[in-house]
């Protein structure tokens, strides 16, 4: 079965790719990425535990305000589990590969002209290991 007809996007870069990947950064954060089904393009995404001067933080709060990565932080959430389900003991923060210049698998069926560049593997493991080098310093500084 080919890429468009599991996914409905056509072969390219990404055929060969796994959908997601998950790992613990040189940071000691652990790092996860995954292609999203609607558009096939990359999410990235760090874990911080409770204690972390982001935990509990929306991506725009000025906390975060120095934090560089593709396209910004789009994504804050808590992590929820059966143990503990009113107090998350992670909160994951992410950003997208869906930015202007991005080039997601499934943009040919909707613009006749498709320009960008598309965000590998490779690519996408060096901005998490970036976004939890830069949460680790966080963490590391004393107020």
């Amino acid at each position: 079965m080919t890429n468009e007809e599991f996914y409905g996007y056509p072969d390219g870069p990404w055929s060969k790719e796994h959908d997601g990947l998950g790992w613990v950064s040189r940071a000691g954060l652990r790092c996860e990425m995954r292609r999203t089904q609607e558009m096939g393009h990359w999410c990235g995404y760090v874990y911080i535990q409770r204690g972390h001067p982001a935990f509990g933080c929306d991506e725009g709060d000025m906390t975060l305000a120095d934090i560089s990565v593709h396209g910004g932080l789009t994504y804050s959430y808590p992590v929820l589990d059966e143990a503990s389900p009113n107090e998350p003991p992670f909160w994951r923060l992410g950003f997208d590969c869906a930015h202007f210049a991005d080039l997601s698998p499934k943009m040919q069926q909707f613009f006749y002209r498709v320009d960008g560049t598309y965000r590998t593997v490779e690519y996408v493991m060096a901005e998490c290991e970036s976004l939890a080098a830069q949460l680790a310093a966080m963490q590391n500084v004393k107020s």
